[in-house]
Parts: C-alpha cells; sequence; structure tokens
C-alpha cells in the first residue's frame, strides 16, 4: 500500500473511532492519537506531520496527593523511603495512640454485654408466651417483656455503631497510598507527635508520574484558524516535546484540553496535554517546547 494510502486509511479510521480529531494542539478533550500496538503514533503518520505551532510549557503532575493525618498521635512507624514508588494501597505511616486501642477493647466489650442482654431479654419473652398460654401470667407481663426486648435490640445496634465508629477512629492511624506514584521525603520522625492540623498533619506528598501533563498556552490567532478550517480536511495533531538540552522527547502526546478564556495581556489560550512518562524523565516543574505537527497534504 503506497505512503499516501497508508495516511488516508490511518485518518478514516481514527475518524471513525473518535469523530473529528482536532488539529492545532487540539480543541475537543476526546481527541485521541492514532496508535499502533506499541503504543506510540504509527510510522505513517510520524512521517507526514508538518509543524503547525510551537510554545513554551512546563510539566505538571497529573494527580498529586498529601498523606495527612486526620488524628492526632505518635508516629509509631513510617513504611517509605525518599523518593520511593510506592503501590496503591501500600501502608504509608502508623501512628500509635493507646487511648484509641482501649476505647475500641472496651466498644467489643460492650457489644458483647448487650448481645448477651438481647439473648436474656427473647429467653424471656418465650418463657412469659408459655406461661399466658397457659393463663398463669399476666398479659402486662408480657408485654413488658416484650418491650424489653426491643429496647435490647435498640441498645444492640448502639453498641455495634460505636464499635464501627472507634475501629473507624483506629484505621485513621493507618495511612495508605490512594494510588501508584512517587513520595517525596517524610516530613517528621518516627516516634514525634503529629497533630491532625492543616498546617501540621501533612507528612508527605505523592504524585503521579506516568503520565504527566503539560500546561501550555495557544495564541488565539492559531485556535481561530483552526475553527474556521474545513473539518473535513482536519487530520490527527501529534505533539512533541523538546527538553531544556535540546534533545526531541521520545513519547508523543495528546491535547486533554483547551480553555475557554483569553487572557487579556498575551491573548493566548490555556490548553493542557498528556505525555506517557514510563522512565521519569519529565519532572513536576521542568520547562519544555512544545510543538504541535499535523498531516502534510
Amino acid at each position: 500500500m503506497s505512503q499516501s494510502n497508508t495516511l488516508r486509511l490511518g485518518f478514516r479510521c481514527s475518524v471513525a473511532i473518535v469523530g473529528l480529531c482536532v488539529a492545532a494542539i487540539a480543541l475537543p478533550p476526546s481527541t485521541v492519537l492514532a496508535k499502533d500496538k506499541s503504543g506510540e503514533i504509527t510510522r505513517a503518520l510520524a512521517e507526514a506531520q508538518k509543524p503547525i505551532g510551537k510554545a513554551t510549557g512546563h510539566v505538571v503532575a497529573k494527580r498529586s496527593y498529601e498523606v495527612a493525618t486526620k488524628v492526632s498521635g505518635i508516629i509509631r512507624r513510617i513504611h517509605f523511603k525518599p523518593g520511593q514508588i510506592v503501590k496503591t494501597g501500600a501502608l504509608l505511616v502508623e501512628l500509635v495512640d493507646d487511648a484509641v486501642i482501649h476505647e475500641v477493647s472496651a466498644a467489643k466489650a460492650e457489644l458483647a454485654r448487650k448481645r448477651a442482654q438481647l439473648k436474656k431479654a427473647e429467653l424471656e419473652v418465650h418463657r412469659y408466651e408459655r406461661l399466658a398460654g397457659r393463663g398463669t401470667v399476666t398479659r402486662v407481663k408480657l408485654q413488658d417483656a416484650l418491650i424489653n426486648r426491643e429496647i435490647a435490640r435498640a441498645e444492640l445496634m448502639a453498641a455495634t455503631a460505636a464499635l464501627k465508629k472507634s475501629e473507624v477512629t483506629l484505621n485513621w492511624h493507618k495511612l495508605y497510598a490512594p494510588f501508584d506514584g512517587w513520595i517525596s521525603r517524610p516530613r517528621t520522625t518516627e516516634g514525634a507527635y503529629i497533630e491532625a492540623k492543616a498546617d501540621k498533619g501533612v507528612l508527605a506528598t505523592i504524585i503521579q508520574f506516568d503520565p504527566v501533563f503539560v500546561q501550555f498556552d495557544i495564541p488565539y490567532s492559531i485556535v481561530a484558524s483552526r475553527l474556521k478550517a474545513n473539518r473535513a480536511e482536519i487530520g490527527v495533531t501529534v505533539l512533541r516535546l523538546t527538553l531544556p538540552d535540546g534533545t526531541r522527547y521520545e513519547h508523543s502526546g495528546r491535547t486533554v484540553s483547551v480553555g475557554f478564556t483569553v487572557d487579556k495581556k498575551t491573548g493566548s489560550v490555556p490548553a493542557l496535554a498528556e505525555f506517557p512518562n514510563p522512565k521519569r524523565v519529565l519532572l513536576p516543574g521542568l520547562k519544555v517546547v512544545i510543538e504541535a505537527f499535523a498531516p502534510a497534504r
């Protein structure tokens, strides 16, 4: 198949899958790139790109999370090291609070006591029902037994809720990673007392390193020209990065979103692109040059 036929076929398949793809640093958030099995832009498309825009941007984490405690306590153990890659659900920090541990034990004991009381109340109801059937006990006694059973049931529910509440508080003394990411150095040490306050309760920060976002601005003139373009001729836009040392970043990216306001001073529109970052080359804050390429006619 000729190169031109390959281009046309790639373009038609892309349109069939995702609708119209945006040029000039892409327009709708749903825009995706045509990919081969390896996940990279197909060779035919990559060789047929022409530059349509260039801007300076910087890398930002796609997601970040502050590992913070909801309760005050002493740090028993820190389970991570600075710069470590942590997995979702990994235990990061343990705090100790003997008072909460005792509260859980007391709540369990209280729950056991309420279960015993309910069992006793149920036995009383069965006994009075038998006696009432024989006419050897008044209906008032039976009604009192029935009421006592309902009270015992309600008290058991309250004890169950109290135990769950104390267990939740105890679980707050263990902090886990919410997603796979790169964790910072701990801001405190084992054995230190930490308070559950907004400015004091943060123990570390986790960032998602793959993929990452690149923030940049697009001149409104480019956005306007692409909006006026013939939609039938709009092809797949490929975004590429140049690193501070002048080397080309190996992975291509895609536009995630384009803003809906124009900066009064610069006349530009904010945009956000996404790039894979499996080797963690793109670090938050890194200044890069981003270029947009569209299929050559």
